[in-house]
């Protein structure tokens, strides 16, 4: 069964996890971002369904498009941003774990105005924001 969460972002549903592995759709809304953060211990793979999305590392920035995937290392600093409207597999491997996540910066949307349907998206000053 799979389990939702609303973020700043856009939306979080996880579709799969096991015990190292958990498989997650993320609806972005346009200049939605997540938090520039890293992982001890976990990896990420995310590739693009639809839209753009752009991937800021601390070696570089990567743009995404429709069948693009990139690979995060465990403690390689990152965050996406959508450039449009865009819907990303994430794959992440590790066992779950709330402490596993360094924030450096909180996700945001760069334009309110650019959101679709904003009753969709919780505001920055909502606890349910929080980047899982």
């Amino acid at each position: 069964m799979s389990e939702e969460w609303p973020k700043i972002w856009g939306k979080n549903t996880e579709i799969f996890r096991n015990e190292s592995t958990s498989v997650n759709f993320l609806n972005l809304v346009k200049g939605g971002t997540c938090s520039y953060h890293y992982h001890r211990f976990k990896s990420n793979i995310f590739y693009v369904i639809s839209g753009k999305l752009k991937i800021h590392t601390e070696i570089g920035e990567h743009v995404l498009f429709p069948g693009q995937d990139l690979y995060i290392a465990p403690l390689l600093k990152h965050q996406f941003e959508a450039m449009e409207q865009s819907l990303v597999v994430e794959v992440m491997f590790v066992k779950y774990n709330p402490d596993d996540i360094i924030r450096e910066t909180e996700g945001f949307i760069q334009d309110y105005s650019e959101v679709e349907d904003i009753k969709q998206i919780p505001r920055p000053e909502s606890p349910s924001n929080v980047d899982r």
